[in-house]
């Protein structure tokens, strides 16, 4: 569960990496080239991508334990993943017999008040999405390239432009608009 402000964060980062976005309607992609302001965030769409690349390139550096080529001290590593909640995701994915270094960081979507318990998503070398919310023993839902697709549509169904507008840079980069 997360805090509806939430969602637009969530939508960007299930969207990161998708090249064809041609499963959005056309009508809906362009009040998306047109967005501005994202709802829920008091923010425009630039400072969404901002902030969720530079959170995802933290991340992914507690994620592999590797900082500007060097090898995070392990003591410090673990208290960054345990404070994080990487280090249970970890584990869960460990106990499944899954191994983790096979999987890119993708993002991050911060816990709030309501909901204490930040969600991440990583990226399989097969393009499968696992997202992973809960302290200790997270809770780890996996989706296939599809059902990854079939989730932003409905966010974008439900919220429409004002939080799909997230997805601009995503897009623009798509297109190749800048």
């Amino acid at each position: 569960m997360m805090k509806y402000s939430g969602v637009p964060y969530f939508l960007y980062v299930l969207a990161k990496g998708i090249d064809d976005f041609s499963f959005i309607d056309p009508t809906e992609r362009d009040k998306i080239l047109k967005c501005t302001k994202v709802s829920f965030t008091d923010s425009d769409y630039k400072e969404i991508q901002q902030l969720m690349e530079q959170s995802a390139e933290f991340n992914s550096t507690i994620w592999t334990g590797v900082h500007e080529g060097r090898n995070i001290e392990k003591k410090r590593l673990q208290e960054l993943r345990d404070s994080d909640g990487i280090a249970g995701l970890m584990r869960v994915l460990e106990r499944k017999g899954i191994d983790s270094s096979k999987f890119t960081y993708i993002g991050r979507v911060h816990g709030s008040i309501e909901f204490e318990s930040a969600v991440h998503v990583l990226r399989s070398l097969e393009n499968d999405t696992y997202v992973s919310q809960g302290s200790g023993t997270p809770n780890v839902l996996r989706l296939k390239q599809n059902e990854r697709i079939e989730v932003i549509k409905e966010i974008d169904n439900l919220y429409g432009v004002v939080v799909s507008g997230a997805l601009r840079g995503l897009l623009e980069m798509s297109l190749n608009i800048f």
